[in-house]
Formats: C-alpha cells, sequence, structure tokens
C-alpha cells in the first residue's frame, strides 16, 4: 500500500497533539526532532515518530551522490517532500548506510561540556534562573519565552 501525503499528516498531528500533553512530553519531542534541524517540523516529526533512533536523514538521491549506498532491505522512512506538500519522499537514516565507520558523514552533537555555555547564553537572552543540571526545564521555559515573542507573527 502506497503511502499518501494525505496520512503524513495525519500522523504529524497525532503526533504533535500527544506530544503536547505535558511538558515531559514535550521535550521528548523536541529532543527526538532535534537531529532534523535541517527539515521541517512537520517533517522533523515524522522522521522522528517513524525512527526514534534515527540520527541523520537523506533521500537516497543525496546518499548516493555522496557515494555512499543504502543498505538492502532498510526501510524508509515517508517524509513530504519539501517543494510539494501533498507529495511523499522517502529518506533513509545513516544506519542504514552500508559503509565503513570512516566514510560516513560526520553527525554533530552537542557535547556535554558546550551544554552548560549553550544554556548559559540561553539564560541570558530571555533572562533566565539558573537551575543547575535541570536543562529540560530550562529549555521548554527559553522556548515557551522565545515563542511568546514571535506568536504575533504567525498568528495570521
Amino acid at each position: 500500500m502506497a503511502v499518501q501525503a494525505s496520512q503524513l499528516h495525519d500522523a504529524a498531528r497525532r503526533a504533535l497533539n500527544e506530544a503536547c500533553k505535558t511538558p515531559e512530553s514535550w521535550m521528548t519531542l523536541l529532543e527526538s526532532v532535534a537531529p532534523f534541524y535541517k527539515y521541517d517540523f512537520e517533517n522533523a516529526l515524522l522522521i522522528s515518530s517513524q525512527r526514534p533512533d534515527a540520527t541523520a536523514c537523506a533521500t537516497m538521491r543525496i546518499w548516493n551522490k555522496l557515494n555512499l549506498w543504502i543498505r538492502k532491505g532498510s526501510k524508509a522512512i515517508y517524509s513530504l517532500d519539501p517543494n510539494n506538500p501533498y507529495a511523499v519522499q522517502r529518506v533513509f537514516d545513516i544506519s542504514d548506510i552500508n559503509a565503513r565507520p570512516d566514510k560516513l558523514p560526520l553527525v554533530r552533537t552537542l557535547r556535554e561540556g558546550a551544554r552548560e555555555y549553550a544554556f548559559a547564553a540561553m539564560r541570558e537572552r530571555w533572562n533566565l534562573d539558573d537551575m543547575p543540571g535541570e536543562y529540560a526545564m530550562q529549555l521548554y521555559t527559553a522556548i515557551t519565552e522565545a515563542a511568546s515573542e514571535q506568536i504575533a507573527d504567525y498568528r495570521n
């Protein structure tokens, strides 16, 4: 059965509604979509809901341009085509690539040592209280502040 764009829109809406129930589930959602910052939010949500362990995704065409090949039998992750919201595209995670680890592209992550630096900048930007070790709550508060600043632009 072919996956249709309307099914993906519905799946993303359900995942978002589920994540908005508590601050903890919202934080879990944000952590799962964070690796997909190059995708729009809906596609990042779709990727993380289909493959929670995914870390870096691209279409087969992009992997092949990098001379990296999808492992036979790998299961595609369905997302929406960024150029056409009514079309579906298939992406594959870096774990689906058949290559030696030294040939794979670097996947960027926030190192533990840099985390405090990033959160200090966030606290300064939004005048947040310092809560050592409470990264989830600080991030949630910063997102709430950022959203309240931007909400007027998106109401239309």
